[in-house]
């Protein structure tokens, strides 16, 4: 997601609303790829005008990404798989609830 935020979010490759083609409204998350891209450039206002999501998610994929980052090589994570694997989905699960809950609110609100 990080990666396509990136190179792909303003150019012909992006993809487009299937909600928003389909009903001409835009839905919860549309912008979100447009606000990861204006985050990764350091244009937070932007992103936030885009979709007030935008930065929050952005942040549970990139605590994801260096979670995952330190597990692979930190030699002391590697050795205590058991720890790492509970941790992970305790920590996972929190900020996915954090992150992810006024976006669950909005669409079940649509």
């Amino acid at each position: 997601m990080l990666f396509y935020a990136g190179f792909f979010a303003y150019n012909s490759h992006a993809v487009q609303c299937v909600y928003k083609d389909a009903t001409g409204m835009e839905c919860a998350t549309c912008g979100i790829t447009r606000g990861f891209h204006h985050v990764l450039i350091g244009n937070f206002k932007t992103a936030y005008q885009l979709n007030p999501l935008s930065l929050q998610l952005f942040l549970f994929f990139a605590i994801q990404l260096i979670m995952r980052l330190c597990c692979m090589f930190i030699p002391s994570l590697k050795n205590n798989t058991a720890n790492v694997i509970r941790w992970d989905v305790i920590l996972s699960t929190l900020l996915f609830v954090v992150c992810f809950f006024p976006l669950i609110i909005q669409l079940f609100k649509s």
